[in-house]
């Protein structure tokens, strides 16, 4: 989670800086205000941000948040989306060994109703 969190908190610095300067903002802003990140990989979130579509970026390479990246960071950002996709891949997996246990259930009951047969064939033939 703490990659999200990461990602949530720089998607939301660049949010607020858009809407204190005019929209757009240069990397060199936001390369200051977040210590703990390195500025290779500041450039890299932003890119990540232009191909999830939640930012644009200009020919001066300057950024800035979209309409769907403002949805996004209402809905509770990537910490949000991590969650969802967790809770999916455990209902899945849930629903998985449900699915398996029934069938061995099944089987078994299948296997008793046959045994159960052969010793009522056996009892009746006196095999």
């Amino acid at each position: 989670m703490k990659n999200e969190k990461i990602l949530d908190n720089f998607l939301i610095e660049l949010s607020e800086y858009n809407q204190k300067n005019k929209l757009s903002s240069r990397p060199e802003y936001l390369l200051k205000q977040n210590k703990e990140i390195s500025d290779q990989d500041k450039y890299l979130i932003l890119q990540k941000f232009v191909k999830d579509g939640y930012a644009n970026e200009s020919t001066k390479e300057e950024y800035w948040i979209t309409f769907l990246g403002k949805m996004f960071i209402d809905n509770g950002g990537y910490v949000k989306q991590k969650q969802k996709e967790t809770i999916t891949k455990n209902f899945q997996l849930m629903q998985t060994w449900a699915i398996a246990i029934g069938t061995a259930l099944a089987g078994l009951w299948a296997l008793y109703l046959f045994l159960k047969e052969i010793f009522r064939f056996c009892v009746l033939c006196g095999c």
